[in-house]
């Protein structure tokens, strides 16, 4: 899945969730001001100074509906994760918490207006903490994604895995059938015959051993084999388990 992709399945799932952010923003500064407001504080720098914290709260609360997004989107791919769609989706991110520093800052500059002088953060420092916080989580995320990922192939793709193993199940057994089939039209042997046409062999066919190749391959796919067979009667036992558990669970809480 391309990173254009991704990012489409992000900003479907958090837009909305934004929105309802963007909504409660204001009326949380209005209850910081009125109890302000109540003790006669209304135009002192401290009450800019929790503003000032609720708006770096607000910026982390849309940091983590973002990467929530991305995390869903990230889980609806099935193969690992590259390295070019992480850079992809921290710039993304960087630019999305830059929008929102920019967006709340606006928002309380009539309270710093009101409590001036006051020191002020700008919209660099209000999201640095954050964005540092979030590409974290990111990085940790993708990592046990893939790693989760990594080595499932077999899992995700059981067809291909069964015609792979039937292949190499029935590759172990090329040299007998190909030295039967061959005796049906010619009474030399197959080796000989092949290095007298292409002398250039000689060295490669003369005293090797094809079964060192073949019979690996074999006992590989017959393995898989039998796992495919297995696996199934295995998640069904699983399964039953679950269920048996479950009613218990039922039960004792009915108790």
């Amino acid at each position: 899945m391309r990173p254009p992709k991704v990012k489409a399945l992000a900003e479907s799932w958090f837009e909305p969730q934004l929105e309802e952010c963007r909504v409660a923003f204001p009326g949380a500064v209005q209850r910081k001001l009125g109890d302000a407001a109540s003790r006669g504080m209304a135009h002192s720098p401290l009450t800019y100074g929790a503003v000032e914290i609720l708006a770096e709260k607000e910026v982390e609360r849309c940091g983590q509906i973002f990467l929530a997004g991305y995390k869903q989107a990230f889980a609806a791919v099935s193969n690992p994760i590259r390295s070019a769609a992480v850079v992809q989706v921290k710039r993304d991110l960087e630019a999305l918490l830059s929008s929102e520093s920019d967006r709340v800052l606006k928002s309380i500059q009539y309270v710093r207006e009101a409590c001036k002088p006051v020191p002020a953060r700008d919209a660099l420092a209000l999201r640095d903490r954050t964005q540092r916080k979030l590409f974290a989580e990111l990085d940790l995320f993708v990592a046990k994604l893939n790693s989760e990922r990594r080595g499932q192939f077999f899992k995700r793709h059981p067809a291909l895995t069964f015609l792979f193993a039937t292949g190499s199940f029935l590759f172990g057994f090329l040299p007998q059938w190909g030295a039967s089939v061959w005796s049906l039209f010619s009474s030399r042997s197959l080796v000989p015959y092949v290095i007298e046409k292409i002398p250039v062999l000689e060295k490669i066919l003369v005293g090797f051993n094809w079964n060192f190749i073949t019979m690996p391959i074999g006992f590989g796919g017959s393995f898989l084999l039998i796992w495919l067979l297995v696996r199934p009667a295995r998640l069904d036992r699983d399964a039953a388990g679950n269920v048996i558990e479950t009613h218990e669970h039922s039960g004792n809480f009915k108790d």
